[in-house]
């Protein structure tokens, strides 16, 4: 679907089940207020997630918005967890992104 332009409108319609649910996992993550690393690992997840979506759909504004919570939430995980490399990774991953979508 994704390099055929008359299938365009079909793919948004198809993702917009995975939009919808990116978006209620993080709004329930982030009212939970939890800030053990591994429920802030899954709020980055989340955000990452929510911006991959959104970029595909075509909606860069917001896709920018989701990439740089993901980069805060990633940032305080690696300020805080410098020797878990899993953290480190997934943040360079998310500048990667963030930079593509702003190129």
């Amino acid at each position: 679907l994704k390099d055929t332009l008359e299938l365009k409108d079909l793919r948004k319609r198809l993702l917009q089940e995975p939009l919808a649910f990116f978006r209620s996992l993080r709004e329930r993550l982030q009212v939970d207020r939890d800030t053990r690393p591994e429920a802030l690992s899954r709020l980055a997840s989340a955000s990452f997630s929510l911006g991959d979506v959104t970029r595909e759909i075509g909606d860069a504004p917001d896709a920018i918005v989701a990439y740089r919570e993901s980069l805060t939430i990633l940032q305080k995980l690696v300020d805080s967890n410098p020797a878990v490399t899993e953290f480190r990774s997934r943040l360079a991953t998310s500048h990667d992104n963030l930079a593509s979508i702003l190129w």
